[in-house]
């Protein structure tokens, strides 16, 4: 069996400082995404039901045997920046109409004001290959029409992810994984070598 790195509640020292700012976000990505002067977007992948995998299970857990699971990529200019699974348990009625939005930013609802909804700690991730949010993420690295964003950039063999789990009145649980792809720096530092634009640890 692949013995994953695990989930940490801090990033180690020697990350890209502007990725680690970027998953330090301490409120919404959407919002931050729009403050870039890039158009901003929100590709809606998939919105289906399926197990939990062992991660999402602990988070949300054990006795959760079907979750439902949005996956969208948020774009600038047209291009996947970041992929983002949000999960529920496939019972919980409440969080299953706040994931059923169709490309409508999750963010909007999450950091409203005065939104009823509790968040967790931030926790980060080094993403290898093989890793189940690697695997979801990397197909979706494409732009507006439907080409390969990645062709000028080295294929990554980690990427980041932070998740944190929402909690509702009604006692249920949103976990919501974030990954961050290369084109996010790439894309906000041009000048930038893209040596490593995964940042190290």
């Amino acid at each position: 069996m692949i013995a994953f790195d695990a989930w940490q509640p801090m990033l180690p020292p020697d990350l890209n400082p502007i990725l680690a700012d970027w998953l330090l976000t301490p409120d919404s990505l959407t919002n931050r995404l729009l403050a870039t002067h890039y158009p901003f977007s929100v590709r809606l992948i998939g919105l289906n039901h399926r197990p939990p995998t062992h991660d999402e299970a602990a988070m949300l857990g054990q006795g959760v045997e079907q979750v439902l699971c949005r996956q969208v990529c948020l774009r600038l200019d047209g291009e996947a920046v970041i992929y983002a699974a949000s999960v529920c348990d496939s019972s919980d009625r409440e969080w299953c109409k706040t994931l059923d939005r169709g490309g409508r930013s999750l963010g909007f609802t999450l950091f409203a004001d005065q939104a009823p909804f509790n968040r967790s700690p931030l926790s980060f991730r080094r993403l290898q290959l093989g890793d189940p949010l690697f695997h979801a993420a990397l197909p979706f690295l494409i732009s507006l029409d439907e080409t390969p964003c990645l062709l000028s950039l080295p294929r990554p063999d980690h990427l980041w992810a932070r998740r944190a789990a929402f909690s509702a009145r009604h006692g249920g649980q949103l976990l919501v994984q974030e990954v961050f792809l290369p084109t996010l720096i790439a894309k906000l530092t041009p000048a930038l070598s893209l040596s490593n634009p995964t940042g190290s640890r």
